[in-house]
């Protein structure tokens, strides 16, 4: 990577100009802007761990300053947390579950499953066969209740208001 730079961006200014419940808000933004001005861009995006590290403390009590990677991927320019893990394109498929599907592209033939896999796929199918207990209890108590409420509602006598009792009527 040719085009990579290291920044420390001081967002304590900008963070300063803004009421409590906007610094975070306001430290995203001035991070993108410092990078825009500073490499040269149009565009930034932001990587996980820096906006990690900026939202981290709430959205009243931002950082003063960030050390920053930025480095130019094609048309794309991205920042990213100095000392943040990088991730790899073999890891990120493996994530999204497709590098079965690639593998099986390749070679032409299924690949078959490792026997955790399977098992892992069976429990799960188990969880979403059971019936959840407490939620069937909750609707039972739920039904209960409303026989309840009907009953006593039917006990209340209803008068029409010049048929309504003694003790009722105002003085």
């Amino acid at each position: 990577m040719a085009n990579e730079r290291t920044y420390i961006i001081p967002l304590r200014k900008e963070c300063a100009k803004v009421a409590n419940y906007e610094k975070a808000k306001k430290a995203v933004k001035a991070t993108r802007a410092f990078l825009i001005k500073h490499m040269k861009v149009e565009q930034v995006l932001l990587g996980k761990y820096l906006h990690e590290k900026l939202m981290g403390r709430g959205r009243k009590n931002p950082p003063h300053k960030v050390e920053v990677k930025v480095w130019k991927d094609g048309e794309k320019t991205k920042a990213e947390l100095v000392g943040a893990p990088e991730e790899k394109k073999e890891e990120v498929v493996e994530k999204k579950g497709l590098a079965k599907k690639l593998a099986e592209k390749v070679t032409g033939k299924e690949v078959k499953e490792t026997p955790q896999q399977t098992e892992e796929k069976k429990e799960k199918a188990e969880m979403l066969q059971k019936p959840d207990v407490k939620k069937e209890k909750q609707l039972v108590e739920e039904k209960h209740l409303d026989k309840k409420a009907e009953q006593k509602i039917a006990k209340k006598e209803s008068f029409p208001k010049s048929e309504k009792p003694i003790h009722e009527k105002k003085k």
